[in-house]
């Protein structure tokens, strides 16, 4: 079993309903296959409550080198729900509500810069 078997196993023990949103459906699939726990640093900044995938569009704007991360995030109330934040290279940049855990995928450059066009203007 792999790592990330062992993962959403772990996930849907806890509760979590590990199902694909409606939403970059492409991108849930390829989180919930190749996802892992994040246990790195989580960086707060100011942001739209609600529009994770409008806050981390702004977010990637600023540097070339942000990067969009997608999978699922733990709220503080303990409930799993699909999500959109940033990576920095060394940490998320989290602009809804704290989360308390992440599991998910790092996008790359082009994955990064198509979410964006997606997202633009909303």
């Amino acid at each position: 079993m792999s790592a990330v078997d062992k993962a959403l196993i772990f996930l849907e023990a806890l509760g979590a309903e590990i199902e694909l949103p409606d939403w970059c459906s492409e991108y849930f699939e390829n989180a919930k296959e190749d996802g892992c726990l994040w246990d790195g640093p989580i960086t707060q900044v100011a942001g739209t409550p609600g529009l994770c995938q409008v806050n981390s569009v702004r977010l990637c704007s600023v540097s070339p080198n942000y990067r969009i991360w997608i999978g699922w995030a733990l709220s503080e109330s303990g409930k799993w729900a699909a999500h959109v934040c940033v990576h920095d290279g060394r940490s998320m940049i989290e602009a809804t509500s704290p989360r308390k855990a992440y599991f998910g995928i790092v996008l790359d450059e082009k994955d990064t810069a198509s979410f964006m066009r997606d997202y633009e203007g909303m």
